[in-house]
């Protein structure tokens, strides 16, 4: 049971270095929630909301999706206004198949900036981003 939807904890979403950090964008939970429905199992978060120290030692963009800073919020009719928040997160995928999977998924769920790793998934909804991208790391 989450706290913030069915499946997701605000707790998933926070710092790893400990510091507190967990302004999570609730857009960007609600589509990961859809996400998971679809899925049909459990997604494990690696990383969502970054304090500036942890994104340097990370090894993360200075304009990093994982900060948390304002942004104006309103996209493909989801909640608008300004929000303070992260809005990206790493999900955990090891196979080929559940990337392919998780892929489909996440872009029926109105993801639209997917970044594709080995092992993980990055995910955001930054609206100060090139919308309808699929990177490499």
């Amino acid at each position: 049971m989450g706290d913030m939807t069915p499946n997701f904890s605000k707790s998933e979403f926070a710092c790893r270095c400990g510091c507190g950090e967990d302004r999570i964008s609730p857009d960007l939970v609600e589509r990961l929630q859809l996400t998971r429905d679809a899925f049909g199992r459990g997604i494990k978060i690696n990383s969502g909301c970054r304090c500036v120290e942890h994104n340097k030692k990370e090894g993360g963009s200075p304009t990093s999706s994982h900060l948390v800073k304002d942004r104006e919020v309103d996209g493909n009719g989801w909640t608008g206004g300004r929000q303070e928040t992260s809005v990206a997160v790493d999900l955990q995928c090891a196979t080929s198949r559940d990337r392919y999977r998780l892929l489909s998924c996440l872009m029926k769920s109105g993801i639209r900036r997917i970044g594709i790793h080995e092992k993980f998934l990055h995910v955001d909804i930054d609206p100060d981003k090139d919308d309808e991208v699929a990177f490499l790391y």
